[in-house]
């Protein structure tokens, strides 16, 4: 089956847009609050959706690309978090970022980003099991159909 580039477009909005509303609905619905690796991830999915429109009109294969793999690299991290709940100081690895020096932009955004939601590794819901293996997935799905458009053009 060959995908035009506005059919991919509608497929990575209305399935981007599912993936949030879907995330949002059951954070509703059980009450939780999303962990500061969920909330990233849905702001992954609001930007992805947004460059779906992009590409309604216009070549945005960079956006994509970088946007999907920046969700991939979420998606790991968020599995590892997931899996080694006990091993995990913070949901991301910001000591890494707080060794630079004299970063007080960098301190700034590590701050603002914590005081997001909850710590990943605390109230784990057991449908978490299932919705990060979905998003690796999603981003890997994302990206092999990318690239089979950008081959059959």
């Amino acid at each position: 089956m060959k995908l035009s580039r506005q059919q991919y477009g509608y497929i990575l909005i209305s399935s981007s847009l599912f993936l949030l509303v879907s995330g949002f609905l059951y954070d509703y619905i059980m009450g939780a609050s999303p962990c500061i690796l969920c909330t990233m991830q849905r702001v992954i999915l609001f930007l992805i959706s947004i460059t779906g429109l992009i590409m309604l009109r216009f070549q945005a294969s960079f956006l994509l690309i970088a946007l999907s793999s920046v969700g991939l690299l979420l998606s790991i991290r968020h599995g590892y978090v997931v899996m080694f709940p006990e091993e995990v100081t913070s949901c991301l690895p910001f000591e890494l970022l707080l060794n630079l020096s004299g970063e007080y932009f960098i301190q700034g955004l590590i701050n603002w980003l914590m005081a997001l939601g909850r710590s990943c590794s605390v109230d784990i819901d057991p449908i978490t099991y299932l919705l990060v293996p979905l998003l690796f997935v999603y981003y890997i799905v994302v990206l092999y159909i990318h690239q089979l458009i950008k081959d059959n053009q």
